[in-house]
């Protein structure tokens, strides 16, 4: 564990345990993990190892492990390489990562680049309560949301399948926003409208109608993701039983909820 100044402690265990987001300096906490360095915005969580991986299809990708050393639950973590030119995609975490424990995940490899930037976290318990960048934790937030929302319009296409059909191993969900759906040439005001229209009303929803324009870039970056997902993936999806679909969603929901502060 990395060993930090009395005063950074004092004021890292306040952001902690009242729940605010806190914005760290990365200069403030780097470290040397083999011949990466990490750079830290969150004291939330430190990089175990980082490791090539191995096996067709993985020689761009590197994966890299880390543990909890918060005493809270974390639902998702933003790490990628620095120099950042924009927002990353969150790993997200279902069920959460509990304190102590270790996840391994995958990154995508820019070589040249050995600085590994480890920017923010989200907690599990309230509204955007999380750990790092600023811009970061709202980005994460509103970037789920619109995944679980399309997720959810995805889950719908697969119940709505004939049932005949399911199975056979040719099926692809044609979604509302398929990667190369004529929505996604339109100019970004339209595409937020589009999307907006295409929700039906909830708590969720209502979130989006004051996000700010970071916020809105990131669902439709969602959406749009998810989608593609959705699309490609309607070959295996029918497969798997709609019990489990429907509990992975259902708690995806309730991590949402909580990110937005709409949790009953």
């Amino acid at each position: 564990m990395i060993r930090i100044g009395r005063c950074a402690s004092v004021a890292l265990l306040w952001a902690v345990f009242v729940g605010r987001p806190a914005t760290v300096r990365a200069q403030d906490k780097r470290e040397t993990v083999g011949e990466w360095t990490i750079a830290y915005h969150t004291k939330a969580v430190t990089v175990v190892k980082v490791e090539e991986s191995t096996g067709a299809g993985d020689s761009l990708r590197r994966s890299l492990t880390a543990q909890n050393i918060s005493r809270r639950p974390i639902t998702a973590l933003a790490v990628g390489w620095e120099p950042s030119y924009g927002f990353e995609v969150p790993n997200s975490f279902q069920p959460a990562w509990e304190p102590g424990a270790t996840e391994t995940f995958r990154i995508g490899s820019r070589p040249g680049f050995p600085v590994i930037n480890v920017r923010a976290v989200l907690f599990r318990d309230g509204e955007a309560a999380g750990d790092g960048d600023r811009n970061e934790i709202e980005y994460m937030r509103f970037y789920r949301l619109g995944e679980l929302l399309e997720e959810t319009s995805c889950e719908a296409k697969l119940r709505a399948l004939v049932p005949p059909f399911r199975g056979t191993g040719v099926i692809t969900i044609v979604s509302a926003w398929a990667f190369h759906d004529p929505l996604w040439q339109e100019p970004r005001a339209r595409q937020w409208e589009t999307v907006l229209a295409s929700f039906p009303d909830s708590p969720l929803k209502a979130k989006l109608l004051g996000a700010s324009d970071p916020a809105k870039k990131a669902v439709l970056r969602a959406v749009n993701q998810a989608s593609e997902s959705c699309h490609w993936g309607g070959v295996a999806s029918p497969n798997k039983p709609e019990s489990s679909r429907a509990e992975y969603l259902s708690g995806f929901r309730t991590v949402v909820a909580v990110d937005m502060g709409v949790a009953k």
